[in-house]
């Protein structure tokens, strides 16, 4: 993801921000701790998704009939 540091900043704002939904906020953070390079496990430890069981099938790989 490649946005500019004045985009990171309004989000961290927005996100700590009382106006915001929790739920956005907890995605705002998931894109904030995205752009800062952590593996996707560590993402959803921090922000507290339980593990998956199995991997979901990405969208673009074909469907069994």
């Amino acid at each position: 993801m490649d946005s500019s540091s004045e985009q990171m900043a309004e989000l961290r704002e927005l996100a700590g921000s009382r106006d915001v939904l929790a739920v956005v906020a907890v995605r705002m953070r998931i894109v904030l701790w995205s752009a800062e390079g952590p593996r996707r496990k560590d993402i959803a430890e921090l922000a507290g998704a339980a593990p998956l069981t199995r991997s979901s099938p990405r969208s673009d790989s074909p469907r069994p009939a």
